[in-house]
Parts: structure tokens; sequence; C-alpha cells
């Protein structure tokens, strides 16, 4: 027996699993609960979707009741908008009996049912997780085959050598600038999933510079994730988090934009120093035993040595390559909800009035600021049919255009799937209802403590929250209408929401570092050819400072009253 697990060694897929075996069994142990909207009045209030976001109103009358039902049922259908029901909700919320509606508050209560998760769950869970993360899949798929063109094209190796050549002698000098770049991406929108493309081209690069694929994986991973934990106007952290607490999103934003500096200031410096030494001498690198195996994937094909002359129709393969990331960052970034910026709104609804019949089909072209994941694969589907077709007709492709971009969509199979199994968790832990459990009594405990010690200890315990509920603003949604309000009561003024929401984004943020059960970084190690444990461990001393500048900082801020 002992043979046979000798050389077994775990991997992205044994892990994921581990936890979804140990998340189900965990189901039978801690009771299911759900927070609910409750009307001061005692009756049920009425919830609502506006932005995305659940909302909810006291009805003052069964009739108003059944009008914003049927409002919503029929939201985009017979001429009734998602407006008109916004508009609705507002002028019956302007309609009070005796000058005063009942209030909407959120509840917790026990499920009479326990949501225990068998066997056959476990089974189903990693299928649902596929159904529910397609669109990211399918993302990731058309990803593969767009950055395979370019590369059979000999585009990604010209640009490769052209880059070094540019950075010769000054190698280092990249990790600063790509890690403020990713950073800025992931305080301003909290980039995650869009980071995926950018390990299969940065890693050859930084890897054929001289470092490891290890630095790589750090200055993406590391580079959009201390973005995310110090998130500026994050809408899918701070701003969700921000609306749930019942605040402004600016408020704070000076003393998080400061948190922020400091942060990308320390990973910059851990990375460059680790990088330095790989630099110097590469069997400093943590995975230099499987330097030979490393070598092979991220080196060129034509031969370590041998440099690829750069060609005009190179040159407008690239430029194309460019475009696309740049119109894919432009697509997710929210123009409007966070800079009021509403031009690209304007334009779209431009053009869709024009009524051109190939322009924008039933549905119209989908403004800038919100796209997401089937209109970021059209976009590189559309990417791989132009650059395919330039590099065919330039001779620099050899074989058809549809066969390479399957063979690459074929070599981010593994990505997908563990993307699924990520999912597969979460839908567990949705199903069986421990997350709210979890929250109320934790939110019980932090109730009876002064403002700097609750600070800090809703810090900590947003980080096993965070590992249960990956999703920023599914976790806001869930826990900041809760935690924000006993903040509140703690600090005695609006100054507790701040820190709560501060210590929320900032835990959150560190933990998607290294959980697994996000499937984003468990995606990138795959991409990365990095282990889980391995990455644990070059990050770990990382994560530790990282935890104790961020909780000084809630400290500092709550005792000092900076920035309030």
């Amino acid at each position: 027996m002992k043979n046979l697990f000798k050389n077994y060694k775990l991997s992205a897929f044994g892990i994921l699993f581990i936890i979804l075996v140990v998340v189900a069994i965990a189901t039978w142990f801690v009771p299911a609960g759900e927070y609910v909207y409750k009307c001061s009045n005692g009756q049920s209030a009425f919830v609502y979707s506006n932005g995305g976001q659940d909302e909810a109103i006291c009805p003052i009358s069964q009739e108003e009741s059944d009008q914003l039902v049927l409002a919503k049922a029929n939201a985009g259908e017979n001429g009734i908008s998602v407006e008109d029901v916004k508009t609705i909700t507002q002028v019956y919320d302007a309609s009070p009996v005796n000058g005063e509606r009942p209030s909407a508050t959120l509840e917790y209560q026990r499920v009479e049912e326990p949501k225990r998760q068998g066997v056959w769950s476990v089974v189903q869970a990693p299928v649902d997780g596929f159904i529910k993360a397609i669109e990211i899949i399918v993302f990731v798929f058309a990803i593969g085959g767009f950055i395979n063109i370019v590369i059979q094209s000999g585009a990604m190796d010209a640009g490769i050598y052209a880059l070094l050549r540019k950075f010769k002698g000054r190698e280092l000098w990249l990790i600063p600038i790509l890690m403020t770049l990713f950073s800025l991406g992931g305080t301003s929108y909290g980039m995650a999933e869009e980071t995926i493309v950018f390990y299969i081209v940065l890693i050859p690069i930084l890897f054929r510079a001289g470092f490891d694929n290890a630095v790589g994986m750090m200055v993406i991973a590391l580079g959009a994730g201390v973005g995310v934990l110090a998130s500026t106007v994050n809408p899918f952290a701070i701003g969700v988090a921000a609306s749930s607490a019942g605040i402004s999103p600016g408020t704070g934003i000076v003393g998080r934009s400061i948190l922020y500096v400091v942060v990308l200031l320390i990973a910059i410096a851990y990375v460059m120093s680790y990088a330095k030494k790989v630099y110097n001498d590469p069997t400093k690198s943590i995975n230099y035993d499987k330097y030979e195996q490393l070598k092979q994937e991220f080196s060129a094909k034509e031969g370590e040595n041998e440099e690829v002359k750069m060609t005009g129709a190179h040159k407008v393969i690239l430029a194309l390559f460019a475009l696309t990331f740049i119109l894919m960052i432009l697509s997710v970034i929210p123009w409007e909800d966070a800079f009021g910026i509403t031009i690209f709104d304007q334009f779209t609804n431009m053009l869709n009035g024009l009524g051109i019949p190939f322009m924008g089909g039933d549905t119209g072209l989908v403004a800038f600021g919100h796209w997401y994941f089937v209109e970021m694969t059209g976009l590189f589907l559309a990417g791989s049919f132009v650059i395919g077709c330039i590099a065919k007709g330039s001779g620099l492709l050899k074989g058809p255009i549809l066969p390479i971009f399957i063979e690459g969509a074929k070599d981010m199979m593994s990505v997908g799937l563990i993307i699924g199994l990520a999912r597969g968790i979460q839908i567990i832990l949705e199903n069986s209802g421990m997350a709210p459990t979890i929250l109320y009594y934790g939110s019980q405990a932090l109730s009876h403590v002064s403002a700097s010690i609750f600070s800090i200890l809703a810090y900590i315990f947003y980080i096993p929250l965070s590992f249960l509920v990956p999703s920023t603003s599914g976790l806001a949604t869930a826990s900041m209408p809760i935690v924000g309000d006993l903040a509140a009561t703690v600090f005695g003024s609006e100054m507790g929401k701040v820190q709560a929401i501060t210590g929320f984004s900032a835990a959150s943020g560190l933990v998607n570092l290294i959980t697994p059960t996000s499937g984003v970084i468990m995606a990138a190690l795959s991409l990365s050819k990095m282990e889980y444990g391995r990455w644990i461990k070059l990050v770990t001393p990382l994560l530790i400072i990282l935890f104790i500048v961020s909780a000084g900082f809630l400290w500092l801020t709550t005792t000092f009253g900076f920035f309030s």
C-alpha cells in the first residue's frame, strides 16, 4: 500500500476534490441558516433586483405588493423595463402610510430542513460547476485558440525577442512596470479572470529574460491581487459593499489609496528580491529541479538561442494582438458606475439607433463597461479570425486556421476543468447554508468589543468567510448589511462601515491569492506549471507581511481617526 502512494503527487484536481469532500462532510455538522429581509412591522419584505443587487422594501398593502411582483415578472416584456420596475418602486416608497414606511432589515433564521450534502451532491457538484462556469470556460478556450494562432505565426517569438533586446541588462525593471499595471486593474475593477490570458503570454517572456516561472506567476497574481486587496473604486468589492452598507463608494477612498500604494510597494520589493536571486543564480529557483521541463515548456520552439526576425506582417499581428487586449480591458471597466463616464454608453446607443442590420443584431451592441465573458469571447474569436487570415495570407501560418485554433483550445482543457471543479465547491457551500450560520455567530462575537479591536477582528473574521465565498461581490452582498450595521453601532458613526469595508476587501484579496476554491488561482497555477504547495511556500512570507500591514493600517486609522 505504501508503494501505491509513494510517488503520488497531489495535483490541482486532487486538492480541489479533497476540499469538495471535506466541505460536504462539514455540512453534516454545521447547521444550515439563511438571511431574510423582514419588515419592522413583522411582515416579509418584497425583495427585488436593482442593478444586480438585491434590495428590499416593505409594501404597505397587498395591492402594491402584487403590482411590484407583476412588474418584476414582466420586466423586459410587454414594454416594461427594469428601469420601470425601479421607478414603480420609488413611487411606492415615496408614499408611506401615516408618514412612515416600515424599514426592511436582514435577519438570520435557522433552516428547519437540514441541507446536508451527501455522496450524490459531491458527484453532481462538479457537473453543476461546469454548467455555472460555462461562460468562463468557453472564454478560456477562445483565449487558448487565439494565443496559439499568434504563436504559430511566429509573431509571439519575434515580439518576445524584441522586448528582451529593449530591456537587455534592465530585465528587473519589467517587474515593477508589469505589477503596477496589473495592480491598477485590480484596484479599479477587480481584475481576476481577465488575468488568465496573461500567464500564457508573459511567463515565456520572463522565463527567457532569465527568471523562472514562479516570477511570472507572482508578477501577474500578486500584481492584480494586491490591487484587489487594497481596492479603491473596485465596483465588485467596494461598490457592492458600500451599497450594501448604505454609504457612498467614495467614502474612505483616501485611506484605501494609501493602503494600495503601501502594499503594492511591498509586493514589488518582495518579487524583485526573489527575481534578482534567481536571475543571478538559477539554482535559487523554487522550481530548479524542474528546470529542463520548464525550459522545454517556455522556450522558443525554434531553439533557445535562435532569434526570430521581426517582419512587417509580425508587426501588424502584434499590433492587433495588443489591440485585442486593450479592448478587453476597456470593455470590463465600469466606466459609468465607477467614474461617471458615459461616453461609451452614448456612443453605443447612437450606433444601435442607426438600425444597421449587421451591426448589433436583435439585442444591439453592448457598451464598454457592460461587457462580460460572452462579449469578450466574441472579441477573441473575431481576433483569431482576423489575425489568422493575415498570417495565412503572409505565409506565416502553416496549415488551416481552424485546426490551429482548436489545438490551442485543447491546451486549455485542464484549465477549464479546474475552473468548473472550483465552482462546484462554491455550489456545495451555497446549497448547504453553512456560510450564513458562520456569518451570524461570527457577527455576534464581534458585537461586544471596542472599535479598535473590532476593526482587526472583523478583518480576521472575513478571512475564513472569503474562503467559503470566493466571490467578492457575493460575500459583500451577503455580509455587509449585517457587519456594516454592527460596525456603525460599535463605532458610533459611519466610520465603522468604512473600516468594515476596508477589512472585508483586504481579507478577500489576501485569501484569493491562495485559496484553492478560487478557480482563477488554480487555473493560473496550471498555466504556470507551478505546484500549489510550492506556491504557498513561496508567497506565505509576503502574505504574513501584508496581513500585518493591513491589520496595522486598520488599527491606526481606527485609533487615531485618520482619513475618517
